[in-house]
């Protein structure tokens, strides 16, 4: 076992390190680790801050993961931490009652779906969860960004996603899949509006009924005037 040698401030104080990398023993060592990780430019763009890097590394840690580890794999999107649909997918293989775990793109047209297939401890048989092309155009989905370039990659992300919620639940905690949670940031494509009809001609027919004068305030009282009709009588008796 070795030990790096870190500053801090005047005092010099020994982070432990060994071959799996920097063992952190309390919350100064892991704020330390954490500003490194930020000034080093190797972390995602998403993890802009200190308290960023640190509630990323703390969630993997959470999930079993090293340090860096998490801090590759967790991404904080709309104020959340989720995870690379790779992490997510390591993590459901690797789990210890995991008896079977698949994932292909089959099918053609609007029937193209991912599939996942999976058994885990507690089920007779395996099961498939899968995501078509179909569901995503209903979720206004394909067309921009990388479902445009990497179809069969966003398929397989929103399929590991459904199974990781209907299935191991307890093994990612509620976190969501990052390439699923972007998607919820940018919402679905704006709908085109019909443009509005465009105002009746008025009837000239019909004639347009005047709209009776304000009703005025004497400033010496403050009580309200009353209002003359056309014939020169009192509209409004007070």
């Amino acid at each position: 076992m070795t030990e790096a040698i870190a500053r801090q401030g005047e005092q010099k104080v020994a982070v432990t390190m060994d071959h799996e990398g920097v063992q952190i023993r309390d919350i100064s060592e892991a704020w330390r680790v954490c500003t490194a990780m930020l000034k080093s430019g190797v972390v995602p763009q998403s993890l802009n801050t200190v308290e960023k890097v640190f509630v990323a590394m703390q969630t993997g840690m959470e999930l079993g993961f090293s340090p860096s580890a998490a801090v590759r794999s967790v991404y904080v999107i709309n104020g959340a931490p989720s995870l690379t649909g790779q992490a997510a997918l390591a993590l459901m293989r690797r789990y210890k009652g995991t008896k079977t775990l698949t994932v292909d793109v089959v099918g053609d047209g609007d029937k193209r779906a991912a599939v996942v297939t999976l058994r885990r401890d507690g089920m007779a048989d395996a099961v498939e969860v899968s995501f078509s092309l179909a569901e995503a155009k209903a979720a206004q989905l394909t067309g921009k960004g990388p479902w445009k370039s990497y179809l069969d990659d966003m398929l397989t992300w929103r399929a590991v996603s459904r199974a990781a919620k209907r299935y191991f639940s307890d093994v990612l905690l509620g976190i969501e899949v990052a390439e699923v949670a972007e998607e919820y940031q940018r919402g679905p494509s704006p709908r085109v509006l019909p443009e509005a009809p465009p105002p009746a001609e008025p009837d000239p027919l019909m004639a347009e009924e005047e709209e009776p004068p304000a009703l005025e305030v004497d400033p010496d009282t403050g009580q309200v005037r009353p209002r003359m009709t056309p014939d020169g009588n009192d509209e409004l008796k007070f």
